[in-house]
């Protein structure tokens, strides 16, 4: 399921400096398989990947070792974002545009790798606009030359 972020603050004024850049953070083709691996299985060494199934593993991350090879890991769901507990299947977004908000949302990957498709929680779904950490997406959302 997908959610709509209209009610977004338009706090366009006094944005900073603030910018985020696209890095392995962005939506750029993914090494990740879009279901957890099983622990040993061959991966890509550097490979980071994670996986929100609620209903079966839980929060699911898996990393790729430098023999290549994956090492799994899995922790009950509900996701914390910024001390608040998301319900199960929804992940963390941080709105930043001068200020900071944030909101727990729908898994918008519907438990395929979270790499794949996480920063399309962002408004325009640009990933030189986000940056992704484990469960959470930080969305750059001020607009305004200033930000640049």
């Amino acid at each position: 399921m997908r959610c709509s972020l209209l009610l977004l603050p338009l706090l366009l004024v006094a944005c900073g400096q603030a910018s985020m850049s696209a890095d392995a953070g962005s939506d750029a083709p993914s090494p990740c398989p879009a279901y957890p691996p099983s622990i040993g299985e061959p991966c890509a060494a550097g490979a980071r990947c994670h996986w929100l199934r609620c209903d079966d593993e839980g929060a699911v991350t898996a990393l790729c070792t430098a023999g290549g090879t994956w090492d799994v890991s899995a922790r009950p769901c509900p996701i914390d974002c910024m001390g608040t507990t998301c319900a199960p299947g929804q992940i963390c977004a941080i709105f930043q545009s001068g200020s900071q908000s944030f909101q727990c949302v729908d898994d918008p990957c519907d438990g395929s790798a979270l790499e794949s498709c996480l920063c399309e929680v962002c408004p325009g779904g640009e990933p030189s606009r986000c940056s992704r950490s484990a469960f959470t997406v930080t969305c750059n959302t001020c607009f305004a030359d200033i930000c640049a």
